[in-house]
């Protein structure tokens, strides 16, 4: 089985930068395009560490819609911020 690890996200909503420096959404969005690229594609993903910035909804919703372009199953192992 082959699987990739990405850990934590940090993911903020509506283009905001987390810590003031990074747009965390735009860096999931392309971590995605990256494992739909691999060959061999991974089995599974493994989602470890913060998932969300501050843990609002709208962070997850952003969270679900790129995680929804895999084909894949994703397990997460949420951290603290979670």
């Amino acid at each position: 089985m082959l699987l990739a690890q990405i850990t934590d996200l940090h993911v903020t909503a509506g283009g905001e930068p987390a810590y003031r420096l990074v747009n965390s959404a735009a860096c999931l969005s392309r971590a995605v395009d990256a494992l739909l690229a691999l060959q061999p594609r991974p089995d599974a993903v493994l989602v470890t560490g913060d998932l969300a910035f501050d843990g609002r909804p709208e962070e997850y919703a952003v969270i679900a819609e790129e995680f929804a372009r895999l084909p894949m199953p994703v397990f997460a192992v949420p951290g603290n911020h979670d």
